[in-house]
């Protein structure tokens, strides 16, 4: 979950765009009854939403 954090964080500081989540290798599917973690998955939001938050006050120090 880190790793798809980091990415998110790398992705929102550039230009954005669209990120599409999925099958990786296109080959075979996920394990049957796998599941997202959704507190994990809360968590990484927040996460981002306070580095951005973070990153917008340095941002406006610097102006």
């Amino acid at each position: 979950m880190r790793d798809l954090a980091v990415n998110c964080v790398a992705f929102a500081n550039v230009q954005g765009g669209l990120m599409v989540i999925g099958i990786e290798d296109k080959e075979s599917l996920p394990p049957e009854g796998q599941k997202i973690d959704i507190e994990k998955t809360n968590k990484t939001d927040n996460t981002y939403c306070l580095v951005k938050k973070e990153l917008k006050k340095e941002l406006k120090k610097k102006l």
